[in-house]
């Protein structure tokens, strides 16, 4: 059993939650790996826990696979915004200009992995795993961008990710930029939401 003794006391306010947890290190979940020269096949959905009885959790990714779904989950808004850019909108619109969903969903997954930041993280597993590799993003039944995403109200993507928004199109840019993040063992990811009730 791993066993922790803190000699020094914190104080905290009553407002907070805690989570305090004594486990056998063989017993903590393992975070998936990216193997080189394996396909990758990635889904966005990630298992964390809530903070006491609310909707608040804090999930942290430093292994290379959740790092990646993290990446994609950051992302997801830029997707979809890119994703409306290479599709003109008369092409899903009956003659009224009614947005046929079906045929909108049908045409954006064609074109989903030609997204300039889609092609980038694409780029950058890629570079890791073998040219010759697939990679595969699992869609969810969610409408563009086919996948769960998360967004900072305080921070864009670009600053998050310490880049011009300008570069947020540029796949060699934000290629380097995901492997960095992704293959840098020195580098965690958090995502973190508070519930406001």
């Amino acid at each position: 059993m791993k066993q922790t003794i803190r000699i020094k006391t914190f104080e905290t306010n009553s407002s907070s939650y805690h989570t305090l947890s004594i486990y056998n290190s063989k017993e903590k979940p393992k975070q998936k790996e990216i193997v080189k020269g394996q396909d990758l096949v990635i889904d966005t959905s990630i298992a964390y826990k809530t903070i006491g009885y609310t909707d608040s959790y804090s999930y942290v990714a430093y292994n290379s696979y959740t790092k990646a779904q993290l990446v994609l989950r950051f992302i997801g808004r830029v997707i979809e915004e890119q994703l409306e850019d290479m599709i003109d909108s008369e092409e899903y619109s009956d003659e009224k200009g009614n947005w046929i969903w079906d045929k909108k969903n049908e045409l954006e997954k064609s074109v989903f992995y030609r997204v300039p930041v889609v092609e980038a993280f694409v780029k950058a597993i890629k570079r890791y795993i073998g040219e010759d590799r697939y990679v595969t993003i699992q869609f969810t039944e969610r409408s563009a961008p086919f996948i769960d995403y998360v967004y900072d109200e305080s921070k864009s993507i670009s600053e998050i990710f310490g880049v011009e928004e300008s570069s947020l199109s540029n796949v060699d840019i934000m290629s380097e930029v995901f492997y960095n993040v992704i293959f840098n063992d020195e580098i965690e990811m958090c995502e973190e939401c508070e519930s406001n009730e």
